[in-house]
């Protein structure tokens, strides 16, 4: 089974060089998922800048867009406001056209077999995933997950994939509410209301 997947950030005055460190781990997974279980179809990064200027030149985009081009699109939208996160993502969400989505801090490097692991509990009919949350490390989330089954009460979007499907349904992250954290503990909720339930990956 093979989808396609946008992948989100919000940046906020990041360095460049961190930036450039997390797509580079993106463009690695993404290449060791077309030599192994080819998960992705298509994947699409997005970049949805809430600093008070834009981080990247016209210039800078359209080579990021060169180099990462056999592995991903690059999409880079400057918002003129410091959104805070629930907004921007929703913002971004609401042009996405792929079957997931993926929340990540602009500052996360993802592990080469990355995507093989994370799509595991939504490719299994009897999982009923919801959402997806990956582990933190050096230093793992404190918080609680089922050894046995991997399940949890609720997800961080430090690092996390849904479907586009759930998004729309919950009309995104309620950014009247949240304007930074707990946005994504309330989507968390929103999802296993659906009946929906959220899984960690610890490895």
């Amino acid at each position: 089974m093979s989808v396609s997947l946008q992948i989100q950030s919000v940046i906020y005055h990041n360095q460049k060089e961190s930036l450039l460190r997390a797509l580079t781990s993106l463009a690695n997974a993404v290449r060791v998922n077309q030599q192994t279980t080819q998960e992705l179809e298509e994947v699409t990064v997005c970049y949805g800048d809430a600093s008070s200027s834009e981080t990247f030149t016209p210039a800078e985009i359209n080579q990021i867009r060169e180099n990462f081009l056999p592995y991903f699109t690059f999409n880079y939208r400057f918002f003129g406001e410091n959104t805070g996160t629930a907004k921007g993502h929703n913002l971004m969400g609401a042009d996405c056209t792929s079957d997931y989505m993926m929340i990540m801090n602009p500052d996360v490097v993802v592990c080469p077999n990355f995507f093989g692991k994370m799509f595991i509990p939504f490719f299994d009919p009897n999982a009923e995933a919801g959402m997806v949350e990956a582990r933190q490390a050096p230093i793992e989330h404190p918080k609680e997950y089922n050894k046995v089954t991997f399940e949890t009460e609720w997800a961080t979007t430090a690092c996390a994939i849904f479907s586009t499907e759930i998004f729309r349904k919950l009309n995104g992250f309620d950014h009247e509410t949240f304007f930074l954290y707990c946005d994504d503990l309330d989507f968390s909720w929103r999802i296993r209301m659906e009946g929906k339930k959220i899984y960690y990956r610890p490895d």
